[in-house]
């Protein structure tokens, strides 16, 4: 008897998989919306409301809380606290992106020659975002070690 390749194991795997998935009746596609913003306002303003976003909401959204005046996911905290250095990275790049375009220069390395700048030497723009981001982070884990008992959002 033959032992099948781990190609052929893998797509097996990936077919039952695949069918089990599309015939479950269990979903939550829509329950992780609000984790990137999540992720962006506590890169951005340092704490984990979604006042900034206001506008995007409608009023009968089921994954929103409101306490006192801000406005909260329902749901945890912990995939936007892990989400917040690649948010940080991803918004480095599309502002790099940006920039680029307005500006007609020729991508990161092209600015980092006209700084001055070695390419490769230094953590650069996306790494300070990061090392900021997490500084952010710890900030209100120790907020929540404070408060403790805030029912997953450090900062209200």
């Amino acid at each position: 008897m033959k032992i099948p390749s781990r190609a052929f194991l893998a797509l097996l795997i990936f077919l039952a998989t695949l069918a089990i998935y599309v015939k479950s009746q269990v979903t939550s596609r829509g329950d992780t919306l609000w984790s990137l913003y999540v992720a962006a306002s506590i890169l951005k303003e340092g704490n984990t409301d979604l006042d900034e976003y206001a506008h995007l909401m409608s009023p009968d959204d089921y994954r929103l809380e409101r306490v006192g005046s801000h406005i909260y996911s329902r749901f945890s905290v912990g995939a936007p606290f892990i989400a917040v250095p690649f948010v940080a990275i991803a918004e480095n790049l599309a502002h790099q992106r940006h920039a680029d375009r307005r500006e007609g220069s020729h991508g990161l390395a092209g600015r980092e020659r006209q700084a001055g700048h070695r390419p490769g030497h230094g953590p650069g723009r996306a790494g300070a975002d990061c090392g900021q981001a997490v500084q952010r982070v710890s900030g209100l884990f120790s907020q929540a070690e404070a408060s403790s008992g805030k029912r997953g959002t450090p900062s209200r």
